[in-house]
């Protein structure tokens, strides 16, 4: 209950097997986000209680509302593509790492309506670093996550022995919107470790505390 007396209430009871990317429409008054997993996109408009739904061809990661509000920009696992809420129809844009073992991840739009998103690795085996984010919670939303993997693997095929400090400086250029930066330090000190030959253990359960750089 909030100090004006006023409780909180569940709206829409989803069931979503991963729901993601929460999204209010100001234009229209209504609210949007995706069940990854389920591969399907939702509205709800709280003025009158409907709740809408569109089956998607493939998981739908992350999505942007568009000038026009009856279009959606979708990234889609493997494309980006716009969608037509009224009439449903898809055009796809452009294949997003084809070949690879991605699929898009989280994505926004900045305020020059440019789309920016990161993409996720599926395969079988991980690296050392993709293990330690994993295994320290290190990934968080996504959005650092590329830029932050990226730097940790430059710096531990130079040094395997970084220091708390170390990791700090090389991480310095990279921003976590989360402020997540002691499971990201985890998560390279995790990697270090195993690049080393030894068996890191997962910290995850200790408490931790949000510290920036």
């Amino acid at each position: 209950m909030s100090e004006d007396g006023r409780r909180a209430s569940l709206a829409v009871r989803a069931r979503c097997a991963l729901g993601e990317g929460a999204t209010w429409c100001a234009r229209t008054g209504r609210f949007y986000w995706t069940d990854i997993e389920g591969s399907r996109l939702y509205r709800y408009d709280p003025c009158t209680g409907e709740r809408t739904s569109w089956a998607m061809p493939e998981r739908l990661a992350t999505f942007a509302l568009c000038a026009d509000p009856h279009y959606l920009l979708l990234g889609l696992a493997t494309h980006l593509a716009f969608f037509d809420l009224t009439t449903r129809e898809m055009r796809r844009i452009v294949e997003v790492e084809p070949g690879l073992d991605t699929r898009l991840n989280d994505g926004r739009c900045d305020r020059q309506g440019r789309f920016v998103f990161g993409t996720k690795h599926e395969g079988a085996t991980l690296s050392a670093v993709q293990t330690g984010f994993k295994a320290e919670h290190g990934l968080q939303c996504g959005f650092c996550t590329p830029g932050m993997m990226m730097t940790a693997t430059s710096l531990l095929e130079h040094n395997d022995s970084p220091t708390e400090g170390d990791i700090r400086a090389a991480i310095s250029g990279n921003l976590c919107r989360c402020t997540g930066y002691v499971n990201i330090i985890k998560a390279i000190q995790h990697a270090a470790a195993e690049i080393r030959g030894e068996s890191p253990t997962s910290s995850h359960d200790a408490p931790l505390t949000a510290v920036t750089t």
